[in-house]
């Protein structure tokens, strides 16, 4: 057989199935999950999980990170929540078409937002469609 390159071991391992959590170790190969339960070779690295809980990626399905993601692609802020999946465009928000994206976006957070072809990362709220309110969409 060959070599895992990660074995998590011995934490409480949550499917995701609603099941009961149940103590076992978890075998990477690449990035794949290959085998969990208990797994005696050891892996080219190990990380002991010992009274800590081991479970797939939950998915946020109403973040409102369209623009996170062009600003910060890791999404750092989400993975360290246990997000490993993000859906995007809710509310009838979105960033495509790009320009038409950042100027709705412009007034929640007008300091980060790109604007395309420009080191600048400011859109002013003045580049907002006409006909639109004052208010903020935020």
């Amino acid at each position: 057989m060959e070599r895992l390159d990660l074995v998590i071991r011995g934490g409480t391992v949550y499917d995701g199935s609603g099941a009961a959590g149940i103590r076992a170790d978890v075998g990477v190969r690449g990035d794949r999950i290959v085998e969990v339960g208990t797994i005696p070779p050891r892996g080219a690295e190990e990380l002991d999980a010992q009274g800590l809980v081991v479970a797939p990626g939950f998915i946020d399905v109403h973040s409102h990170d369209d623009y996170a993601v062009l600003l910060e692609p890791e999404m750092p802020f989400k993975v360290l929540q246990g997000v490993t999946s993000d859906v995007v465009g809710n509310c009838g928000s979105g960033v495509v078409p790009f320009e038409a994206g950042s100027s709705g976006f412009a007034a929640c957070i007008p300091a980060r937002i790109p604007r395309r072809g420009t080191a600048s990362p400011a859109i002013s709220s003045a580049s907002r469609p006409r006909g639109r309110a004052a208010t903020s969409p935020c």
